[in-house]
């Protein structure tokens, strides 16, 4: 049976070959959706609760959690991977992690989300800046300030830019940075604000940081635990989850 056609200037397929692909392309699929689904049963049995999170996320909202969780499990080793959104779905769509936590996608049925929070905007800056006398701010009074913003490509730069658009107004961006880390050194050093999650506050530390609730509109999202639909959880990784819904 001739799987390929050659002649002195080309090679191709036959269609004896090119129905062998298509069978073959299939059974690699198989192959690595099988690999896929035995990693995440081996960390199912192995007492090891993977969790992908986002940077900023991840050291706001697991510690307290990880601390409550050590003092009642035992055998059991959490790991944490701070990774972006593409990130956290492909980890947990393979089963290379136990879940992931973020803001609920849309339209991933395959991913079922347990909502555990609500977190808002609020204006980040100096405790020294004119604005940091304020315990709420409407958008239009930080309109005209220098913005320290994260890249376009970021989704929290979007969900950013959707509160100044809501307000009918423009996010006048002074700094553009990759990393949030970076946007709160920014502001630490008092040469520009900030607009971030609420949760921000909890990785400020000593910094003379103060951050403002924002109003008018109050911009708002839900932050959830994402699971693979019909993989189930190991019990060691629903106490968590549950006592994570309870922090």
């Amino acid at each position: 049976l001739d799987l390929f056609h050659r002649t002195t200037r080309r090679v191709e397929l036959t269609e004896a070959g090119q129905l062998f692909l298509e069978r073959a392309n299939r059974c690699l699929d198989a192959i690595n959706a099988l690999h896929e689904d035995m990693s995440g049963f081996r960390i199912w049995q192995s007492g090891v609760i993977r969790i992908a999170a986002p940077p900023l996320l991840a050291s706001a909202l697991l510690p307290r959690a990880i601390r409550a969780f050590s003092g009642t499990a035992t055998g059991v080793r959490l790991e944490i991977c701070d990774v972006g959104t593409e990130g956290i779905i492909e980890m947990v769509r393979s089963g290379h992690a136990s879940f992931g936590i973020g803001t609920s996608p849309d339209a991933l049925p395959d991913l079922p989300s347990t909502v555990v929070m609500r977190d808002e905007a609020m204006l980040f800056c100096h405790r020294d800046h004119p604005a940091a006398v304020n315990r709420e701010l409407q958008w239009r009074a930080i309109a005209e300030l220098p913005q320290i913003a994260l890249r376009p490509t970021s989704s929290l730069r979007a969900w950013v830019e959707g509160g100044f658009n809501q307000a009918g107004l423009v996010l006048n961006v002074a700094y553009e940075v990759n990393q949030i880390s970076t946007v709160l050194a920014l502001v630490t050093e008092n040469v520009g604000v900030a607009v971030l999650p609420a949760y921000a506050r909890a990785v400020i530390g000593h910094a003379p940081v103060v951050g403002i609730r924002l109003t008018e509109p109050v911009i708002s999202r839900e932050i959830a635990l994402l699971h693979a639909s019909g993989r189930r959880l190991s019990p060691s990784a629903k106490a968590f989850a549950d006592m994570l819904r309870r922090t």
